[in-house]
């Protein structure tokens, strides 16, 4: 357990140890060998709280990691601002390999909402790692029996308020770029602070849709406490199997959250691709696998060239998508 435990570090014990590691001590050489050799001890920066399911996902990968890239990874958790904060954070560091961070959906869509000055310009992709899907339930006996009684109903004027987790969420990104689809407005995009408030009002009759992350409703969906109507992105997620994507149904409209590890901007080439190298193998491992069957996430690999394209994809679309959401 000696990986799971040096992982496991956060707050000022691990900026300590960050403060230390640039201090001091022998970093793999210098000039133009340094710029291809992983460093001796690493600071990933997460920009959400311990225990969420960003976080989580970059720690498991960072155990598997640690033997493989020879290397101690420390998680340095730096919340606020909607990711914001952390994103900025990992921005600033000097691109020397010392510092990385689990970059999110939230670094293509802040910017445009005027929430940071940070862009994707500002990073590095290394690889992606995983992403979670979002999903649009109902209560089990509600008369929206498929997406297409919702779109139905939207499009008489009937209401239909939806939970979200607001403005600038990604969910509440799903909902809106799902309103832009079909040509017609829920009645009220109603924000909550996570997924068990908005399950909770669903059930409570408080509101007739939720929009929110797929593991999050896979227990109530069992249960029969909720139906799930679609899955808003390109492909069916492993933790609904039978549940259709929004695209099945005819709408062209996907999206997701997403996790990455990515530099600073300027993280030299030979790094990139000897991190991209040991990280897959990490993520290639059986514990890992399982880490992301059992908690519902998308084994969404990317290297670092696909990543990169695909965030760059992902900012065009938001910067032109958000402002139609968002009027104000």
């Amino acid at each position: 357990m000696k990986h799971r435990s040096l992982v496991s570090i956060i707050g000022v014990a691990a900026l300590a140890l960050s403060v230390a590691a640039c201090g001091g001590g022998d970093n793999g050489g210098n000039g133009a060998e340094a710029d291809s050799e992983i460093q001796g001890r690493i600071e990933v920066i997460v920009p959400w709280a311990a225990g969420g399911g960003s976080d989580q996902a970059t720690r498991q990968l960072l155990i598997a990691a640690e033997p493989l890239c020879d290397t101690t990874f420390i998680v340095s958790n730096r919340t606020g601002a909607a990711g914001a904060t952390g994103h900025e954070a990992g921005a600033a560091a000097s691109p020397d390999g010392k510092t990385l961070m689990d970059m999110t959906a939230e670094i293509t869509l802040l910017p445009h909402l005027g929430n940071t000055e940070v862009s994707i310009a500002d990073f590095t992709p290394v690889m992606r790692f995983a992403s979670i899907s979002p999903a649009f339930v109902v209560p089990a006996d509600s008369p929206l029996e498929t997406i297409d009684d919702l779109i139905a109903a939207m499009q008489a004027g009937d209401t239909v308020r939806v939970g979200t987790t607001g403005r600038g969420g990604i969910w509440d990104v799903a909902a809106g770029g799902f309103e832009q689809a079909i040509g017609a407005n829920f009645t009220e995009r109603v924000p909550y602070d996570g997924g068990a408030s908005i399950i909770q009002a669903v059930l409570g009759g408080h509101l007739e849709v939720g929009v929110l992350a797929a593991p999050e409703v896979q227990a109530q969906a069992e249960s029969g406490e909720l139906r799930v109507l679609a899955i808003a992105d390109d492909e069916r997620t492993a933790i609904l199997p039978d549940v259709p994507t929004l695209k099945e149904s005819g709408i062209d409209w996907a999206t997701r959250t997403w996790f990455g590890i990515a530099g600073p901007a300027g993280l030299p080439e030979g790094q990139v691709a000897a991190l991209e190298a040991c990280l897959t193998e990490a993520w290639n491992t059986e514990d890992y696998q399982t880490f992301l069957t059992n908690q519902g996430y998308n084994a969404a690999w990317m290297n670092a060239a696909d990543f990169g394209e695909f965030v760059e994809a992902e900012d065009a679309a938001f910067a032109e998508l958000l402002p139609t959401i968002y009027d104000n």
